[in-house]
């Protein structure tokens, strides 16, 4: 009568209503969509999406998250995590990279897994501060450079005296 099929983590599989409430913990193996009210643990194969209405007290592993809605709890995700302009997210994440549009709110601790994905965009292309943007990034990303030289200049230093 039914047929058994596999999950696939690109689709998905499951949506958590805007008027359902959930207690426990939650796994799939396809991707989850949440409008509703979670509290528990979630691990998703695929990806997460969280609703504007939703709100979620979680621990949460998944291949990319999308927030839209109100999170606490931790995040653990392999690839991007996204925080839309009405999303909020209350706890410490580990990613792989991470974005954060205007309007979103982020408090706590972050950890990016695969430095490679990092990557910095101006968002808005067309504004008249977009140079000074620009400027402004490329200053940044010159002050990560120099530290970065610095720390393996150090770490070269100590070798050295210890080979010695």
């Amino acid at each position: 009568m039914f047929k058994k099929s596999e999950a696939n983590p690109n689709s998905i599989d499951t949506v958590i209503g805007k008027e359902t409430t959930f207690e426990g913990e939650l796994k799939t193996k396809a991707s989850l969509r949440i409008d509703g009210q979670v509290s528990g643990d979630i691990q998703c194969t695929g990806d997460l999406t969280i609703g504007a209405d939703a709100i979620i007290q979680s621990n949460i592993k998944a291949k990319n998250v999308i927030n839209s809605g109100i999170i606490r709890g931790t995040i653990n995700t392999s690839g991007l995590l996204t925080i839309s302009s009405t999303g909020k997210l209350f706890g410490d994440i580990t990613v792989g990279s991470f974005k954060v549009e205007e309007g979103g709110i982020f408090s706590g601790e972050s950890k990016m897994e695969d430095q490679k994905n990092v990557t910095v965009i101006p968002t808005d292309i067309n504004s008249e501060n977009n140079s000074e943007k620009q400027s402004e990034v490329k200053t940044i990303m010159h002050k990560i450079k120099q530290e970065k030289a610095k720390k393996q200049a150090v770490k070269s230093e100590q070798v050295y005296q210890i080979d010695r």
